[in-house]
């Protein structure tokens, strides 16, 4: 009986984990959100408008981006070119609710984010998700009922 239950235990562990690894490898391929990857030249990309700059960053918004996604509402799609790479991906989100539905959709594609920093109090919530060469985070604020989700390349040798 000990080693039935040993067995499954192991079993259980096993799926855990390699569930886990494929949803981490679906956040490694995709290596983006929607049509936007990171380390695309900004060549790549049409209709930016540029909203500022900060060294060699620099920081725009497409006129032709869709705000709406499985019934989840964007208040801003934001996006950071390092010397002309596609670095970051900044997603706004207003209201807890609608910010909540995109963390469920996240977690069907990705798995459970780990949790970080349940201490701090100006944050409700705060999920990340790591790969190789991407970091996905998820952060409520919690003075403003609004969500930022960021996505960033850990490869910025561009």
């Amino acid at each position: 009986m000990i080693r039935l239950f040993r067995f499954i235990l192991f079993f259980s562990f096993l799926v855990s984990f390699s569930s886990y690894g494929q949803s981490i490898a679906q956040l490694e391929k995709r290596n983006g959100f929607r049509d936007a990857r990171l380390g695309a030249s900004v060549k790549s990309f049409r209709n930016l408008v540029l909203t500022e700059t900060e060294g060699n960053t620099k920081y725009y918004r497409r006129k032709t981006d869709v705000l709406t996604m499985k019934g989840v509402e964007f208040a801003d799609i934001t996006y950071a070119f390092y010397k002309d790479r596609l670095s970051h991906i900044f997603i706004t989100l207003n209201g807890v609710e609608n910010s909540r539905k995109f963390v469920n959709l996240l977690e069907s594609l990705y798995g459970e984010g780990e949790r970080l920093y349940p201490w701090v109090e100006s944050f409700d919530n705060v999920l990340e998700w790591n790969g190789e060469n991407i970091t996905l985070t998820y952060g409520e604020i919690a003075s403003t009922k609004e969500s930022v989700i960021h996505y960033y390349s850990l490869n910025t040798n561009f």
